[in-house]
């Protein structure tokens, strides 16, 4: 079986990007032949938003069946270019669909021709991502040493400045907690807040498009490496993730690998998968004004139910590429084998027509 892989390569550490080039090391590892050339294949697998149109109508018109990867609908992420309408077609010629989370399969593209296929979720690589390691060198924030003088530590990890990101509400959260130093790493987009007060406490938090100064318990470490998000996570005691609408949000199951707990935004959403792969090892940032508790003492109660060693456990049980990519073959023999017996079927009815 020789699998296409039909999308441009890109650096990064967001979306699919990470996923799918770990995919490809393992198939090399494993011996196993891909292309880039769609003529070239038996089956191909196609990634949501990164799979152009043509190259699925290629596929179907020469019989090679297509299994698409799907994120959630470009519309929970505030899009409204047309890129679901794209989505739905390439997914009528699919044969299977691998849903990145039980979250995305349930939500359901309005007008998705099928969803037919297995939930699989992203991998993460638990080598470079470990608990072992050094930690990250934090600069200093304000006059005080960022490594010193606060109660906790949290990393905050995003590679886009959508709103939906969270970006406005870790800013209300920074300076809601003084004691938390905020350790930001990737791409967030700038929030200016109104005067009236200095604690964040009833104040309105917006999107901007002009740099404004970040509260003194943030510092920004900006576009890290693997390795040095690794050493990120090794230097705090918790991630914190206000990310809505989220497929399978690989830097959680990163700060997990860590051995790191979760504090998580969650809401009505139904389309968000991060308290899915969260399971025990973390908790809602509800809770803090349900119960009154500071996001320090939050965490605080994580680390006595030692959720971090329960978060680097369940990453090794169920999110390793050993564990996730064998059945993202299975879904492509099964596919290829299904457009064979299809195959063979209009074949032997083509033969009887002339007995």
């Amino acid at each position: 079986m020789k699998i296409a892989l039909p999308y441009a390569p890109r650096g990064g550490m967001g979306g699919g990007n990470r996923v799918l080039s770990m995919f490809e090391q393992w198939l090399d590892a494993d011996g196993i032949v891909w292309t880039r050339d769609v003529a070239e294949a038996d089956v191909a697998l196609l990634n949501s938003w990164s799979s152009p149109l043509v190259t699925a109508a290629m596929a179907h018109a020469r019989g090679i069946p297509i299994v698409h990867r799907l994120d959630n609908a470009a519309q929970f992420y505030g899009r409204t270019d047309g890129v679901d309408d794209r989505l739905k077609r390439i997914n009528a010629m699919a044969a299977r669909s691998i849903f990145q989370s039980q979250a995305v399969k349930e939500a359901v593209y309005p007008g998705l021709a099928t969803t037919d296929g297995p939930v699989i979720h992203n991998p993460v690589d638990p080598t470079i991502f470990t608990p072992e390691g050094p930690p990250l060198d934090l600069p200093k924030s304000g006059v005080t040493l960022a490594a010193e003088g606060y109660d906790k530590r949290v990393s905050c990890v995003s590679w886009s400045d959508n709103a939906l990101k969270g970006g406005v509400e870790i800013i209300a959260l920074a300076y809601q907690n003084p004691s938390v130093l905020f350790v930001r790493a990737g791409r967030w987009p700038h929030v200016v807040r109104s005067p009236q007060r200095s604690d964040g406490a009833g104040q309105v938090f917006a999107l901007t498009d002009k740099p404004q100064p970040l509260p003194v318990n943030v510092v920004d470490m900006g576009i890290l490496d693997a390795a040095g998000i690794a050493a990120l996570h090794r230097s705090v005691d918790a991630l914190l993730t206000m990310s809505q609408s989220e497929a399978c949000p690989n830097h959680v199951l990163e700060a997990m690998a860590c051995g790191k707990p979760v504090i998580y935004r969650q809401d009505s959403n139904e389309a968000s998968a991060t308290k899915e792969l969260v399971g025990l090892c973390g908790l809602p940032s509800y809770l803090m004004s349900v119960y009154k508790q500071s996001l320090a003492e939050v965490i605080q109660s994580l680390q006595d139910e030692k959720a971090g060693d329960t978060a680097r456990q369940r990453v090794l049980d169920r999110y390793t590429p050993d564990r996730i990519f064998p059945q993202y073959l299975d879904t492509l023999r099964q596919a290829l084998a299904e457009s064979q017996r299809g195959l063979f079927s209009r074949l032997w009815q083509s033969v009887r027509s002339f007995v």
